[in-house]
Protein backbone atom coordinates (compact mmCIF):
# COMPACT_ATOMS: atom_id res chain seq x y z
CA UNK A 1 0.00 0.00 0.00
CA UNK A 2 2.87 2.22 1.12
CA UNK A 3 4.83 1.40 -2.27
CA UNK A 4 1.03 2.59 -4.46
CA UNK A 5 1.04 5.74 -2.51
CA UNK A 6 4.45 6.51 -3.28
CA UNK A 7 4.52 5.93 -7.25
CA UNK A 8 1.16 8.18 -7.21
CA UNK A 9 2.89 10.98 -5.51
CA UNK A 10 6.38 10.62 -7.59
CA UNK A 11 3.86 10.61 -10.56
CA UNK A 12 2.10 13.17 -9.63
CA UNK A 13 5.11 15.52 -8.70
CA UNK A 14 6.63 14.58 -12.43
CA UNK A 15 3.53 16.07 -13.81
CA UNK A 16 3.53 18.86 -11.81
CA UNK A 17 7.69 19.39 -12.49
CA UNK A 18 6.63 19.04 -16.33
CA UNK A 19 3.73 21.69 -16.69
CA UNK A 20 6.28 23.79 -14.85
CA UNK A 21 9.37 23.30 -17.29
CA UNK A 22 7.30 23.81 -20.07
CA UNK A 23 5.95 27.18 -18.81
CA UNK A 24 8.98 28.47 -18.00
CA UNK A 25 9.81 27.65 -21.77
CA UNK A 26 7.19 29.22 -23.21
CA UNK A 27 7.84 32.59 -20.95
CA UNK A 28 11.28 32.46 -22.45
CA UNK A 29 10.75 32.39 -26.32
CA UNK A 30 12.00 35.41 -27.17
CA UNK A 31 9.47 38.32 -28.88
CA UNK A 32 9.53 38.97 -32.45
CA UNK A 33 11.68 41.94 -33.41
CA UNK A 34 9.76 44.94 -34.08
CA UNK A 35 9.60 46.76 -37.22
CA UNK A 36 12.77 49.64 -37.47
CA UNK A 37 14.62 51.42 -39.85
CA UNK A 38 18.46 51.62 -40.49
CA UNK A 39 18.43 55.53 -41.28
CA UNK A 40 22.20 55.38 -42.75
CA UNK A 41 21.17 53.28 -45.35
CA UNK A 42 20.41 54.75 -48.95
CA UNK A 43 17.08 56.95 -49.09
CA UNK A 44 15.44 56.48 -52.34
CA UNK A 45 13.06 59.87 -53.38
CA UNK A 46 10.06 58.13 -55.23
CA UNK A 47 7.58 61.95 -55.19
CA UNK A 48 5.57 64.55 -53.11
CA UNK A 49 1.76 64.22 -52.16
CA UNK A 50 -0.75 66.40 -50.68
CA UNK A 51 -2.79 65.88 -47.83
CA UNK A 52 -4.64 68.02 -45.01
CA UNK A 53 -4.21 67.57 -41.08
CA UNK A 54 -5.65 69.71 -38.71
CA UNK A 55 -4.88 73.00 -37.58
CA UNK A 56 -3.07 73.51 -34.78
CA UNK A 57 -4.83 74.20 -31.36
CA UNK A 58 -6.44 76.76 -30.73
CA UNK A 59 -7.26 77.28 -34.30
CA UNK A 60 -9.67 75.04 -36.40
CA UNK A 61 -10.41 73.41 -39.53
CA UNK A 62 -7.68 71.45 -41.71
CA UNK A 63 -4.65 72.58 -43.47
CA UNK A 64 -2.92 70.84 -46.47
CA UNK A 65 0.60 69.86 -46.40
CA UNK A 66 3.34 68.59 -48.42
CA UNK A 67 4.06 65.07 -47.94
CA UNK A 68 7.76 63.88 -49.43
CA UNK A 69 7.36 59.74 -50.33
CA UNK A 70 10.56 57.65 -50.44
CA UNK A 71 11.61 54.21 -50.09
CA UNK A 72 14.03 52.79 -48.05
CA UNK A 73 15.04 49.58 -49.90
CA UNK A 74 17.17 47.89 -47.75
CA UNK A 75 14.48 47.41 -44.95
CA UNK A 76 11.42 47.22 -47.09
CA UNK A 77 10.06 50.55 -45.61
CA UNK A 78 8.27 53.71 -47.30
CA UNK A 79 8.38 56.71 -45.61
CA UNK A 80 6.08 59.96 -45.45
CA UNK A 81 8.27 63.14 -44.75
CA UNK A 82 5.80 66.11 -43.61
CA UNK A 83 5.74 68.93 -40.77
CA UNK A 84 3.43 69.25 -38.33
CA UNK A 85 3.61 72.16 -35.45
CA UNK A 86 7.36 73.12 -35.82
CA UNK A 87 7.98 68.99 -35.33
CA UNK A 88 9.31 66.92 -38.63
CA UNK A 89 7.87 63.58 -38.79
CA UNK A 90 9.25 60.20 -40.64
CA UNK A 91 6.31 57.95 -40.54
CA UNK A 92 7.49 54.41 -42.01
CA UNK A 93 5.10 51.87 -43.07
CA UNK A 94 6.45 47.88 -43.29
CA UNK A 95 5.08 45.48 -46.13
CA UNK A 96 1.77 45.09 -44.11
CA UNK A 97 0.80 48.38 -43.42
CA UNK A 98 0.98 49.35 -47.48
CA UNK A 99 -1.09 46.47 -47.96
CA UNK A 100 -3.42 47.46 -45.62
CA UNK A 101 -3.39 51.03 -46.62
CA UNK A 102 -3.88 49.87 -50.54
CA UNK A 103 -6.68 47.22 -49.57
CA UNK A 104 -8.55 49.59 -47.25
CA UNK A 105 -8.59 52.63 -50.11
CA UNK A 106 -10.28 50.01 -52.48
CA UNK A 107 -12.83 49.54 -49.65
CA UNK A 108 -13.14 53.20 -49.10
CA UNK A 109 -13.07 53.95 -52.65
CA UNK A 110 -16.76 51.05 -52.93
CA UNK A 111 -18.32 52.47 -49.98
CA UNK A 112 -17.96 55.97 -50.97
CA UNK A 113 -19.69 55.16 -54.84
CA UNK A 114 -22.23 53.58 -52.79
CA UNK A 115 -22.43 56.39 -49.99
CA UNK A 116 -22.05 53.75 -47.60
CA UNK A 117 -19.96 56.32 -45.24
CA UNK A 118 -21.49 56.99 -42.00
CA UNK A 119 -21.36 60.58 -39.96
CA UNK A 120 -22.74 59.47 -36.92
CA UNK A 121 -20.24 56.38 -36.50
CA UNK A 122 -17.46 57.13 -33.77
CA UNK A 123 -14.90 54.62 -34.88
CA UNK A 124 -14.50 55.04 -38.58
CA UNK A 125 -10.89 56.20 -38.43
CA UNK A 126 -10.12 52.63 -37.12
CA UNK A 127 -13.03 50.83 -39.82
CA UNK A 128 -10.94 49.52 -42.34
CA UNK A 129 -8.08 47.99 -39.72
CA UNK A 130 -4.75 48.63 -37.67
CA UNK A 131 -1.49 47.91 -38.09
CA UNK A 132 2.11 48.86 -36.61
CA UNK A 133 4.67 50.92 -37.84
CA UNK A 134 7.95 53.36 -36.79
CA UNK A 135 8.12 56.64 -36.26
CA UNK A 136 10.97 59.32 -35.99
CA UNK A 137 10.14 63.15 -34.88
CA UNK A 138 12.49 65.53 -34.27
CA UNK A 139 12.17 69.76 -33.94
CA UNK A 140 15.58 71.18 -35.36
CA UNK A 141 17.99 69.73 -37.30
CA UNK A 142 20.25 70.07 -34.51
CA UNK A 143 17.98 68.56 -31.70
CA UNK A 144 17.65 65.45 -30.70
CA UNK A 145 15.83 62.99 -33.21
CA UNK A 146 13.35 60.47 -31.23
CA UNK A 147 11.83 57.10 -32.49
CA UNK A 148 9.33 54.39 -31.46
CA UNK A 149 7.37 52.35 -32.92
CA UNK A 150 3.69 53.58 -32.93
CA UNK A 151 -0.23 51.83 -33.96
CA UNK A 152 -1.71 52.98 -37.40
CA UNK A 153 -5.36 53.06 -37.74
CA UNK A 154 -7.13 53.39 -41.47
CA UNK A 155 -10.11 54.38 -42.33
CA UNK A 156 -12.19 57.70 -42.92
CA UNK A 157 -13.99 60.74 -41.25
CA UNK A 158 -16.17 63.64 -41.72
CA UNK A 159 -14.32 67.24 -41.37
CA UNK A 160 -16.73 70.28 -42.63
CA UNK A 161 -18.68 67.81 -43.65
CA UNK A 162 -16.75 66.28 -46.35
CA UNK A 163 -15.42 62.76 -46.08
CA UNK A 164 -11.82 62.47 -46.39
CA UNK A 165 -9.85 58.68 -46.24
CA UNK A 166 -7.77 58.75 -42.98
CA UNK A 167 -4.76 57.38 -41.68
CA UNK A 168 -4.12 57.88 -38.41
CA UNK A 169 -0.92 57.96 -36.50
CA UNK A 170 -1.06 57.23 -32.68
CA UNK A 171 0.93 58.33 -30.16
CA UNK A 172 4.42 57.33 -29.94
CA UNK A 173 6.15 56.73 -26.80
CA UNK A 174 10.22 57.37 -26.52
CA UNK A 175 11.48 55.71 -23.55
CA UNK A 176 15.48 56.32 -22.86
CA UNK A 177 17.39 53.43 -21.98
CA UNK A 178 19.79 55.64 -19.43
CA UNK A 179 18.11 59.35 -18.82
CA UNK A 180 14.33 59.10 -18.19
CA UNK A 181 14.27 62.97 -18.32
CA UNK A 182 14.70 62.45 -21.95
CA UNK A 183 11.48 60.12 -22.53
CA UNK A 184 8.81 62.34 -24.54
CA UNK A 185 6.28 61.44 -26.59
CA UNK A 186 5.03 62.06 -29.73
CA UNK A 187 1.51 63.81 -30.87
CA UNK A 188 -1.47 61.67 -32.12
CA UNK A 189 -2.09 63.21 -35.70
CA UNK A 190 -4.79 62.12 -38.96
CA UNK A 191 -4.09 62.54 -42.17
CA UNK A 192 -6.86 63.24 -44.25
CA UNK A 193 -6.53 62.14 -48.31
CA UNK A 194 -9.39 63.10 -51.10
CA UNK A 195 -9.62 60.17 -53.32
CA UNK A 196 -7.44 61.61 -56.09
CA UNK A 197 -4.71 62.11 -53.09
CA UNK A 198 -4.79 59.02 -51.96
CA UNK A 199 -4.72 57.12 -55.06
CA UNK A 200 -1.74 59.17 -56.01
CA UNK A 201 -0.15 58.03 -52.83
CA UNK A 202 -0.99 54.34 -53.46
CA UNK A 203 0.61 54.59 -57.04
CA UNK A 204 3.75 55.80 -55.26
CA UNK A 205 4.11 52.85 -53.75
CA UNK A 206 2.66 50.45 -55.55
CA UNK A 207 4.79 46.91 -55.48
CA UNK A 208 5.36 47.27 -59.06
CA UNK A 209 7.40 50.69 -58.64
CA UNK A 210 9.32 50.07 -55.50
CA UNK A 211 10.30 46.65 -56.94
CA UNK A 212 12.09 48.78 -59.20
CA UNK A 213 14.47 50.02 -56.91
CA UNK A 214 15.05 46.36 -55.09
CA UNK A 215 18.87 45.94 -54.57
CA UNK A 216 19.59 42.33 -56.27
CA UNK A 217 22.09 40.19 -54.30
CA UNK A 218 24.91 39.40 -56.04
CA UNK A 219 26.09 35.79 -56.44
CA UNK A 220 29.48 35.03 -54.34
CA UNK A 221 32.07 34.74 -56.76
CA UNK A 222 34.37 31.70 -55.92
CA UNK A 223 37.51 31.87 -54.85
CA UNK A 224 40.07 31.32 -57.92
CA UNK A 225 43.56 31.40 -57.32
CA UNK A 226 44.72 31.81 -61.53
CA UNK A 227 43.29 31.56 -64.66
CA UNK A 228 43.22 28.61 -67.37
CA UNK A 229 44.89 29.89 -70.36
Amino acid sequence: MFIIIFMKSISILLIVLSLGSCGILQKKQPEPPKFSVRFLLEEIELGEVEMQIDRPFPLSGLTKVVVKVSYFANDDAVCLTYRSDFFTYQHFWDYNSRDLFKKSLDTYMVDYENRNLHTNLRNTKSIYGTSEGFLTWQEFSFTMKYHANMGIEFGYFFRERFPYYAVTQKLAQYVDRIDRAKNTNSQEISMYFTRAQARELADLIDDAVLDLHVIPVTPRTPNIEFDVW
